[in-house]
């Protein structure tokens, strides 16, 4: 399944974007399932994001803006993905981004800091949008490239007012987040028990039925028998978990609730039996 055809088209041409395109496209993308189809979509997006035309880019931020708000829960946790968040902070880094794409960008970044605020299946996100407040890449409050009509007080104070808006947006957002993240869960303790420990949250646990190696860098790759910690089981195809060695996304259907039950034989075991049983018959 690929979406490039379709990204291409709905962020081509000149002026205003092409409504009826990105709103066909997040149709699509909403219908489609998996979150292998939803990382595929981000990725063809992210492509157009990431193009040497300024105008196809501010076309390809406004599809990404309208798939985070319509395509559902699961393409809203591709941005937690480290992939994202590397090509995020390239573009913003980068000396070479036209302006107003670091400021479309930057404001994207602010309302997704205050939308997902206080939710832990985002807390990723947003502590990526707080390390590039603190590493300075989201201080957009820079100087305006120089062009004839630059002379204009008018506007140069009115971008500034922008870009303070911006920052601060950002700022209140990640506060709040962090203020809700350690007060909505758990109530404050009182003073006299400052070490009493504090309860956890029973994470979900699966044995994996099958082998599964993973063919995107997102997913999970295991052995039949392995048990895996669940973080995410909000698809129904798709979940993503963690073992002793990565996380990732993997097939649901590899996987049972019940850690008792027997799991097909791995591939390693299955060549070690056919080898001893030759050995035997050879004897």
């Amino acid at each position: 399944m690929s979406y490039d055809s379709d990204v291409v088209e709905a962020t081509s041409g000149r002026g205003e974007p092409n409504w009826e395109k990105i709103i066909a496209l997040c149709n699509r993308i909403r219908d489609s399932i998996g979150a292998a189809s939803m990382n595929l979509a981000l990725a063809a997006v992210m492509r157009r994001v990431k193009h040497t035309d300024a105008n196809v880019q501010q076309h390809a931020l406004e599809l990404l803006e309208a798939c985070v708000s319509n395509c559902g829960r699961s393409f809203q946790l591709e941005l937690t993905n480290s992939s994202f968040h590397s090509e995020v902070k390239n573009i913003l880094a980068s000396p070479y981004t036209d302006q107003r794409v670091s400021q479309r960008l930057t404001s994207l970044l602010a309302s997704w800091a205050s939308e997902f605020k206080g939710d832990q299946q985002m807390k990723s996100l947003l502590q990526f949008i707080e390390q590039l407040h603190r590493d300075g890449h989201l201080n957009v409050a820079n100087p305006q490239r120089t062009t004839p009509q630059a002379s204009s007080s008018a506007v140069s104070q009115s971008r500034s007012r922008e870009d303070e808006d911006i920052q601060k947006a950002i700022h209140l957002s990640l506060q709040d987040s962090k203020s809700s993240s350690s007060s909505s869960t758990y109530p404050t303790l009182p003073s006299s028990t400052p070490h009493q420990p504090q309860p956890k949250k029973e994470v979900k646990r699966v044995r994996a039925l099958y082998d599964f190696d993973a063919v995107e860098d997102n997913e999970l790759s295991f052995r039949a028998g392995e048990i895996i910690s669940v973080l995410d089981d909000s698809d129904e195809n798709w979940w993503r978990g963690e073992t002793q060695l990565s996380k990732g996304l993997f097939p649901a259907t590899f996987v049972t609730a019940n850690l008792k039950v027997s799991p097909e034989p791995s591939k390693s075991q299955k060549k070690k039996k056919k080898k001893k049983d030759s050995a035997g018959v050879g004897v």
